[in-house]
């Protein structure tokens, strides 16, 4: 399982970083050219390494981006809500509980029936 923090991620790319432009160095002493560099496979593997973790960060900082929004809306409707007195869900239940017990219609009671058989 991944990690899903931001400062490992930014750890794991410096790190893919680092060695990838170790094993170009490593391949260029050895004396290979720059198109064999390009098909080299552990040259592939550390670019799409290096292509995840970029997709990982970028997908960490949309999900705080949301996160916040989420957090500074319900904020300001706290903020309006308290500046123009109204009440919150759990207070207008309440009250509208208390409302229909007030409310229930009292039983009429009808006349009995004196016609014996």
């Amino acid at each position: 399982m991944g990690s899903k923090q931001r400062r490992t991620k930014e750890r794991q790319q410096q790190g893919f970083i680092q060695q990838l432009a170790a094993r170009k160095a490593l391949l260029l002493e050895k004396g290979l050219e720059q198109e064999s560099l390009e098909k080299d496979k552990v040259i592939l593997h550390l670019r799409a390494e290096l292509k995840r973790t970029r997709k990982a960060i970028a997908a960490i900082d949309t999900t705080l981006k949301l996160r916040e929004n989420a957090r500074h809306q319900k904020l300001e409707r706290k903020r309006t809500m308290a500046t123009e007195g109204l009440e919150s869900k759990k207070q207008r239940k309440a009250s509208v509980d208390q409302n229909k017990t007030k409310k229930k219609k009292k039983q009429i009671a009808l006349p009995a029936d004196d016609t014996e058989e």
